[in-house]
């Protein structure tokens, strides 16, 4: 039947939530350094990844994708970061802040944040400039392989989805709030067994929460191929090169 993932980034790289069904029997947890190295990791067939990147960038303004996913989560709205527009995720390729590691952080996000300002009227938040360069990786990945498989999701998103459609009170790294998400993804998971001790991979780290993001993407990527999850917004619009942008959930 294929592998179903669930994607979050983390230190150095990407942890995944895998399963190789959609009961989600027998879940491992996988590290890579780029996504592109997943479907040899998972030693068969991809199927489905959902993952918490944006996929699909505005020409100007933000995501409509955003604005719901924000709406939504009402107080925890800001879990979900603004994603750049193309032009500015362009200008930084072509700087080459993402892949010349010799041009201090400083300087990228210092010029980057002109860019948007001068362009757009608005600057970059530092927290969401830095999972540009992932943002990047999976844009590149996209927009050369047109990859059907992968979906967009929210982790928090997919919390209040699996709590009823509320979000979620605490953070994920508040003891109350790191036991809310334990509960549900417990029950989300009841029939499964979760080998949680990741296949190791050289300079990718990761922490308890991202473990418990890609789990609860996961179980996105099972609603996905069961038919049951929808987009935000539904349809999905394109952007300018043609990438669905919408949540899945």
């Amino acid at each position: 039947m294929g592998w179903l993932a669930g994607v979050d980034g983390c230190k150095g790289g990407w942890i995944a939530a895998a399963a190789p069904t959609d009961t989600l029997d027998g879940v491992r947890i996988l590290l890579v350094r780029r996504f592109r190295d997943l479907d040899a990791r998972v030693g068969g067939d991809l199927r489905i990844a959902a993952i918490d990147i944006p996929i699909g960038l505005s020409s100007e303004g933000p995501r409509e994708a955003d604005m719901r996913g924000r709406a939504l989560l009402g107080s925890r709205g800001s879990t979900v970061f603004a994603s750049p527009e193309r032009a500015t995720l362009e200008y930084a390729r072509s700087q080459g802040f993402f892949d010349d590691a010799r041009i201090p952080y400083r300087q990228r996000y210092g010029k980057t944040h002109e860019f948007a300002v001068a362009s757009f009227g608005h600057g970059v938040a530092p927290h969401a400039f830095g999972i540009y360069e992932k943002i990047d990786e999976i844009d590149r990945y996209l927009t050369s392989t047109r990859d059907g498989r992968l979906f967009e999701a929210h982790p928090e998103v997919a919390f209040a989805r699996m709590n009823g459609g509320d979000a979620l009170a605490s953070g994920k790294r508040a003891p109350d709030g790191r036991a809310a998400r334990t509960s549900l993804l417990r029950e989300a998971l009841s029939r499964s067994s979760v080998d949680v001790r990741p296949v190791p991979f050289q300079g990718v780290h990761y922490a308890l929460d991202d473990l418990y993001d890609a789990l609860s993407l996961l179980w996105v990527a099972r609603r996905i191929a069961q038919g049951v999850a929808r987009p935000i917004p539904d349809p999905p619009p394109k952007d300018s090169v043609g990438l669905p942008m919408a949540i899945w959930t």
